[in-house]
Parts: C-alpha cells; sequence; structure tokens
C-alpha cells in the first residue's frame, strides 16, 4: 500500500506501511528516511504523503555460476525516498545479498531490510555492508530466501526496512 497522496493521513497508517506498529513518532529513523528529509528532522507529515515504504517485486531466478543463483530486479524503485533502485537479488551457498543502485551508491537508508519470498513464504534480514548493498551470512537455500537452486522459477517478493 502507499499513502494517501494527499490528507486525512494517520500514524497509523504511516506504521502499517513501515510494517512497524504504534506508538511511533515523526523522529523515527524510518519516519524520517520515508518523508526524504535526509538523516535528521525537521519532516512534517506533508513530507510523508504518496510515499512507500516497501516495495513487491516479481523476478525469475537465474542461474549464473554452480555456486550463483541471481534475480533481476533492475529499475524497481526503493522504498520510494529511500534512496535508488533495486539492481539484483543474490544468493550464493555462503550468502544472500540484495544490490541497490543510485547515483552515488549511497542509499539514504543504511538500516537493515527484511526480504520476504512471498512465494514460498521465507524471509531474512540482511545488514547494511555499504555501496549499497545489503548481505546476510546465510544463503543456499536452508536459511535463505529460496532462490538458490531453483533457476527458472518466477518469485514475488517483498521488501522492508527492518529492526
Amino acid at each position: 500500500m502507499t499513502l494517501p497522496a494527499s490528507f486525512p493521513l494517520s500514524m497509523s497508517q504511516v506504521a502499517t506501511e513501515l510494517g512497524l506498529s504504534l506508538p511511533l513518532s515523526l523522529n523515527h529513523p524510518w519516519v524520517i528516511a520515508l518523508g526524504g528529509v535526509g538523516p535528521t528532522l525537521p519532516l512534517g507529515f506533508s513530507d510523508l504523503l504518496g510515499q512507500s515504504g516497501h516495495v513487491n517485486a516479481n523476478g525469475t531466478v537465474q542461474q549464473i555460476s554452480n555456486v550463483d543463483y541471481r534475480v533481476n530486479l533492475t529499475g524497481t524503485p526503493f522504498f520510494s525516498r529511500f534512496g535508488g533502485y533495486i539492481s539484483t537479488l543474490e544468493e550464493t551457498t555462503f550468502s544472500t545479498n540484495l544490490l541497490v543502485s543510485n547515483t552515488d551508491l549511497h542509499p539514504t537508508y543504511t538500516g537493515k531490510i527484511k526480504i520476504i519470498n512471498t512465494t514460498l513464504g521465507d524471509s531474512l534480514v540482511l545488514s547494511y555492508i555499504g555501496s549499497g548493498q545489503w548481505g546476510g551470512a546465510t544463503g543456499g537455500g536452508a536459511g535463505g530466501i529460496g532462490i538458490f537452486g531453483h533457476a527458472g522459477a518466477t518469485y514475488n517478493f517483498t521488501i522492508y526496512p527492518s529492526n
């Protein structure tokens, strides 16, 4: 769901959009990032109008090598104002990585990201590792997001900021 483009807008709607619970304030780092005002306040409720705090994307798994599988999600907006566009989702025998591209490879949001393979129900939380990339040490199926070893399969993913 994207937040309404005009008022009324409630903090409950903002919390739902970000996958958070109430109480929630305008000084929460995810709300600040959603408002696109930079890393700090001030932030007004009007900055949140029409914004999206998550990504829904579909992609088909490609086998890159015997230990590397990738889903190309090029051009998928990354949390509206969170900075950048999703490039690829990659899973190897050792790790799962989400790559985000923008002009300077420094997204405004550098917290953790939760990826949910909504087709399979698998999910994983990744930490920011720099240069527009999030990663985790769990991959290759067990504990991953279900793309390893599944070349040709098409999956739906939802991506949120996470704790």
